[in-house]
């Protein structure tokens, strides 16, 4: 032992490149383990999020509506009687088709992302900032819509026949509406006044209903009567006793028999429209565990290499401290304690990191926040074991080491 220099004991018997390689290797370590980290934090709260979203209350049933688009050309379907008579006979050939139990018209549908908002006034009701009106969302409906897409009456009534143009002029709100606007008090037979549309008295509240996206809380929603304020475009939804998706040629030809020139927009099934929405998270959370995965097993090759060239670099120190006493299992816990110190050096940034990215991400988040513990926790027990089991490897090799042919030179 008395050939070995004090200094070489301390640096691994090793030079200043061998110091530098194990800080580089170090350092690429915890860079390593925290991009792990993000990844799985960010690709775990999506994945949660997922979940909660295919277990979101739709506010109606998607299950056997088919949703058919129409665009009837200006030219020769003018706003009033043209095109509301074009309308009804449509609907009344498909009403009566075997296997449709509910059909009717919607300007813009759930989840097809194309949306009209307006500003309302309410009688004895001022919100500070809200100088021009309530801001909530339009859309415009038939009678048999709500009963088609099963939409819960809480109050009042739906759309219905009744509500004809020369008819007082109606709006049916959605709960969203009543629970930040009308808190207190009766809300049926209020009135309100659309900005560009006059006075409207409410005479129905309806369940809250996904809207733009799964991912959005129900927007205040006001509907309209068709009959009292028609729009050009709409979308027919239609209930079906069987598969929608076989009714699709029915719906075309009672379609095309009032007018074969007529245009169909996007006909689809709503659970494919709910379904699409899903596959769009489902795919960015997929390449985000993709991802993930692969900075997971890089993070637990760095730690190995890292850890292992270390153990190679520093034979002479550790001989020199087996040969005065250490134990084997003091010489294993010393490597896999410097292999978890960066490690956690790594969890530690990679934690901080991926609080910031899921909050950006917050938006896009469903039933979990963005500091959830049980992603947080749970990705870092996991990190914490495949850095604990990278440095053990090189632990244990560490712990065989002869001293007497180290020191010796052999």
């Amino acid at each position: 032992a008395s050939r070995t220099d004090p200094d070489s004991l301390r640096d691994g018997g090793r030079g200043g490149s061998g110091r530098s390689g194990r800080r580089f290797g170090s350092g690429l370590v915890v860079v390593q383990t925290a991009v792990a980290m993000v990844l799985l934090v960010a690709g775990g709260v999506l994945f949660r999020s997922i979940a909660s979203m295919q277990h979101t209350d739709l506010g109606f049933e998607p299950e056997g509506v088919l949703v058919v688009g129409l665009i009837p050309p200006s030219s020769r379907y003018e706003h009033g009687a043209p095109m509301a008579e074009l309308y009804d006979r449509i609907t009344e050939r498909v009403r009566a088709l075997p296997g449709v139990e509910a059909a009717g018209w919607i300007h813009s549908p759930p989840l097809l992302g194309n949306n009209w908002s307006a500003g309302v006034r309410i009688p004895g009701l001022e919100i500070a900032g809200e100088e021009d009106g309530l801001p909530v969302r339009v859309d415009y409906v038939t009678p048999g819509y709500m009963e088609a897409m099963e939409i819960s009456v809480r109050r009042g009534r739906p759309i219905e026949d009744r509500d004809r143009a020369d008819a007082d002029p109606v709006v049916v709100v959605n709960q969203a509406f009543i629970s930040r606007y009308l808190q207190e008090g009766e809300p049926l037979s209020r009135t309100m006044e659309v900005r560009g549309d006059g006075n409207r008295r409410i005479v129905g509240v309806v369940e809250n209903t996904v809207e733009r996206d799964l991912n959005r809380p129900p927007e205040p929603t006001i509907f309209v009567p068709q009959a009292q304020r028609a729009t050009h475009r709409r979308f027919l939804v239609a209930r079906t006793s069987g598969e929608p998706a076989g009714m699709l040629e029915a719906v075309r030809r009672q379609v095309w028999s009032v007018d074969p020139d007529l245009p169909l927009l996007s006909p689809r099934t709503m659970e494919d429209l709910v379904s699409r929405r899903l596959s769009g998270y489902q795919l960015i959370a997929r390449l985000m565990g993709a991802f993930a995965l692969l900075a997971l097993v890089l993070g637990g090759v760095g730690i190995y290499g890292v850890t292992a060239y270390g153990v190679s670099q520093r034979q002479n120190e550790i001989g020199v401290r087996m040969a005065m006493g250490a134990g084997r299992g003091q010489v294993r816990r010393r490597v896999v304690r410097d292999g978890m110190v960066r490690a956690g050096s790594g969890l530690a940034a990679g934690a901080l990191l991926a609080l910031l990215l899921t909050r950006a991400l917050d938006t896009f988040l469903v039933g979990v926040s963005a500091a959830d513990p049980l992603t947080f926790g749970a990705v870092s027990a996991l990190l914490a074991g495949v850095s604990f089991l990278a440095a053990y490897l090189p632990a244990r090799r560490a712990s065989a080491i002869d001293p007497v042919r180290t020191l010796t030179g052999e």
